[in-house]
């Protein structure tokens, strides 16, 4: 049997076995109604259990995280708390790509090593625990809404919202993952700051908002509109004088961009030193790719050759169509579930008019989501859209049967995509550890120094620790003393004056000590074009060569660092004054 359709056969199975343990469930309690939220986990563990076979897969990008996973962890190792470099990138010459991408997800996959997990099973937990975090998290938040029925509707079709599984099985995007789980907390908390004017809310919003930007700083900076907007519609229902809320709502946003302020700051002032800050582009697709999908009469949503989908969702658009002829038929009475659905309404058909070509004149003239690179990633937003607006129509219907029909159809319709479609068994920790440290050019040119050769056959070529110096002419007796991926150490004597170069590819603040004195740095030599060429005078010599933080990332950390210890401080004071008037209380 082929994999894909045995994944399939499985699949199925799983499904019949989940409905056979609901009917167990229904006739040993007839009277008691199944718990929503248990069984929304329980559907969400179908499309993930294709990932408990071994290995990685033959498309997508998971081996590519899972070597970036290997690399953080190293970085970890050698004592960089927050990693920015790695001298494993870019074919070993090294390159900031933690300075660029998301962190979050390394770190917790680096956790998740820790607790004795491979990388390769870390990397697919992750996947799998980001995907159930978001189901469980949409549901919190339409529940705070519109109650449970609605929150488990909504999570049932964020959960299946093709793009989500694209995501998880297909690109296998950690950052995105991520993103999909803390977007519908953001906007729960969000409510909370502005209805319930209480210290945790306001703290539980920032650090949602800080693990969002550390998880997908676009996708944040797109959403903070969003939040900015939903807010005023709750200041508007509850009818609170919203400048005092919108203070309070402020203050935490504020605080979620200090507590990341060492992630942020270099990005907005040092993209312009690698290639993607200087020639991203955005990539923007045609409508029919949004409506139907063009494998497996369009049940399927990843092609022959690696190639993906980029669905709204068949029983998505249906849902949107019905909600306007609810609208249009004035079928729905409070005004304020109105507002809400047409706001809904508008940023769902926003983010669909931003993914189409049409839309490129708007991407020209917002540089600051220029990284987003390809605009189907917008899909997250259309996602959590129509599953807002699928609680808000669904939730009043009388008929338990029809909803549940709704929701079956919606889960069912994906079930060809419920796993990558074939798993590379012999892939595994010891061969991508190899491939990060010895083979492979990790960490495309995109995140490398503006000032790197392009040269292909420069790139064939890749540099290890023991291949770092090199002496272009002269005479040179060398000895490694220390060796880090951002401090080499080097005992040396110069027979008679030397060029040499560090095979390290320049980026700001990269300095050369010889005995504690400043060496200059040539970046433009013709030979090694972007790499750290200096000249030494006949004698012996202490060389450092190390790479110490710019005033953007050592301005971050402090601010950082700060904020962090202050907030900690006054946790800790408001604690043991509250311990202290309570044990008042109790003595009087």
């Amino acid at each position: 049997m082929h994999e894909p359709i045995k994944m399939v056969v499985v699949s199925l199975l799983n499904v019949a076995i989940l409905t056979i343990v609901l009917l167990f469930y229904r006739y040993v309690y007839p009277k008691k109604t199944i718990p929503l939220l248990p069984l929304l986990v329980l559907i969400a563990i179908l499309p993930l259990v294709s990932m408990l076979r071994p290995g990685s897969y033959e498309s997508g990008d998971l081996s590519e995280h899972i070597k970036l996973s290997i690399m953080f962890f190293n970085e970890l190792s050698q004592g960089h708390i927050i990693p920015s470099w790695t001298d494993l990138g870019c074919s070993g010459y090294g390159c900031p790509v933690f300075s660029f991408i998301y962190i979050l997800p390394y770190y917790l996959i680096a956790f998740l090593h820790i607790l004795g997990f491979t990388f390769v099973d870390s990397t697919k937990l992750f996947l799998a625990l980001s995907f159930i975090a978001s189901g469980v998290t949409m549901y919190l938040w339409m529940k705070e809404e519109f109650g449970e029925k609605a929150g488990f509707i909504a999570g049932v079709f964020y959960l299946f919202a093709p793009y989500h599984l694209v995501d998880l099985h297909f690109r296998n995007a950690i950052g995105e993952m991520a993103a999909f789980a803390l977007l519908p907390l953001c906007f729960l908390f969000t409510k909370k700051v502005l209805t319930e004017i209480n210290k945790k809310w306001i703290l539980f919003n920032a650090t949602a908002l800080g693990l969002l930007i550390l998880s997908h700083l676009t996708a944040t900076i797109i959403a903070l509109p969003f939040l900015i907007g939903y807010g005023l519609l709750i200041t508007k229902r509850k009818k609170q004088k919203w400048k005092k809320s919108f203070l309070f709502l402020g203050f935490s946003f504020l605080l979620g961009l200090l507590f990341t302020c060492f992630y942020w700051l270099p990005i907005a002032f040092e993209g312009k030193f690698i290639y993607w800050g200087v020639f991203g582009a955005i990539t923007l697709y045609p409508i029919n790719d949004l409506l139907f999908s063009p494998w497996r009469y369009g049940l399927l949503f990843q092609g022959p050759y690696g190639e993906h989908s980029h669905l709204i969702g068949y029983i998505h658009i249906i849902i949107v169509l019905y909600a306007f002829i609810l609208l249009f038929k004035n079928k729905i009475k409070e005004k304020q579930t109105k507002i809400l659905l047409w706001f809904f309404l508008i940023i769902f058909f926003g983010t669909i008019f931003m993914i189409l070509p049409i839309s490129q004149p708007l991407w020209d003239s917002i540089p600051l989501i220029k990284g987003f690179q390809f605009s189907y990633r917008l899909l997250i937003f259309s996602a959590l859209c129509t599953s807002v607006i699928a609680a808000v129509i669904l939730k009043d219907l009388t008929s338990k049967k029809l909803i549940f029909l709704i929701c079956l159809v919606t889960i069912m319709l994906t079930i060809l995509n419920w796993g990558n479609r074939r798993a590379v068994t012999e892939i595994n920790d010891t061969v991508l550890n190899h491939q990060a440290f010895y083979k492979d050019i990790v960490a495309s040119p995109i995140t490398g120094p503006i000032w790197m050769n392009n040269n292909p056959k420069f790139w064939q070529k890749r540099i290890t620790n023991n291949d770092k110096l090199l002496t272009i002419s002269g005479k040179v007796e060398t000895k490694m003393i220390k060796y880090t991926s951002t401090e080499r150490i080097y005992r040396m004597r110069i027979h008679e004056d030397s060029l040499l170069v560090e095979q390290t590819f320049y980026y700001p603040e990269w300095q050369i000590t010889a005995n504690n004195q400043p060496v200059p740095i040539e970046i433009h030599h013709k030979d090694y074009p972007g790499l750290l060429v200096f000249t030494l005078k006949k004698g012996e010599y202490l060389v450092t060569v190390s790479l110490v933080d710019t005033l953007p990332r050592k301005t971050g950390k402090y601010v950082s660092f700060i904020t962090i210890t202050f907030t900690l401080f006054i946790l800790s004071m408001y604690t043991i004054k509250k311990h202290f008037r309570k044990r008042r209380l109790q003595n009087e």
